[in-house]
């Protein structure tokens, strides 16, 4: 299927969004809202950048959503690369325990240092970042550099030992990248989607095993897309994507 992205920039009445429900555990997924490499149209990897203007905006919308829908977590985990903890920042205040967890093992996926800040319409960038996609057991030049498959294992071994610390009937929160959400939802087929930035999104695993996905929120001017017409048609509306799979711990 082709990739369709588009950039929602309408205003949308939020959805009210259900709380997951008694017994089951929750784990909320923030995507970082826009840093000036973002804006620049650099592949960040894991170099630090600061917030921008519309990433602060974006912050403040997601709050604002947070509040609006009444959601709360006990604990946060974020990534420790600047985007990250500027917009951990903020949500901390929906954390009970008020406390921010920083940690490499949310980052997203370490490109290297040659590739890294590189323009992503740079012939270069592409054609690099396409080999290592394609052949996810070669490790990328220069330093800070790890292979798609171990950034992939890094991630999900670090959400799933977030979700074995999440109560039944409870829920925690990451902030984390783009690549570890889309990751997420590959590996459990959810389908293939570009959350953008400020976007919360949910897993919900039930007392009998079922786990859903959930994108709940995207904030204006963020960019997002699907390889899927029904779920871009989905984002694009502003309504939740739901999907759900039997999940065996």
């Amino acid at each position: 299927m082709r990739k369709l992205v588009f950039n929602r920039a309408a205003e949308t009445q939020p959805v009210q969004v259900p709380p997951p429900g008694a017994g089951n555990r929750c784990l909320y997924l923030f995507h970082h809202c826009v840093a000036a490499e973002d804006e620049a149209g650099q592949f960040g990897g894991w170099t630090d950048s600061p917030l921008t203007t519309l990433g602060l905006t974006q912050r403040a919308e997601m709050i604002d959503y947070c509040e609006a829908q009444d959601i709360t977590f006990e604990k946060l985990w974020s990534s420790d690369l600047l985007r990250a903890t500027q917009t951990s920042e903020a949500l901390v205040t929906r954390a009970i325990d008020k406390v921010v967890t920083q940690t490499k093992r949310a980052r997203s996926w370490g490109i290297g240092t040659v590739i890294s800040g590189q323009l992503k319409t740079d012939k270069q960038y592409k054609d690099l970042k396409k080999f290592y996609v394609e052949h996810p057991d070669e490790m990328p030049p220069g330093d800070d550099a790890e292979t798609l498959n171990d950034s992939k294992s890094r991630w999900l071994a670090f959400m799933m030992s977030c979700f074995a610390m999440t109560g039944q009937g409870h829920a925690n929160g990451i902030v984390a990248h783009g690549n570890n959400i889309k990751n997420t939802c590959q590996t459990f087929g959810f389908g293939k989607l570009k959350v953008g930035h400020g976007a919360i999104c949910r897993l919900v695993l039930s007392d009998i095993g079922d786990l859903t996905f959930e994108c709940l929120f995207q904030p204006k001017g963020s960019d997002i897309g699907a390889e899927d017409d029904d779920i871009r048609k989905t984002l694009k509306s502003g309504k939740v994507y739901r999907s759900e799979r039997r999940y065996a711990e």
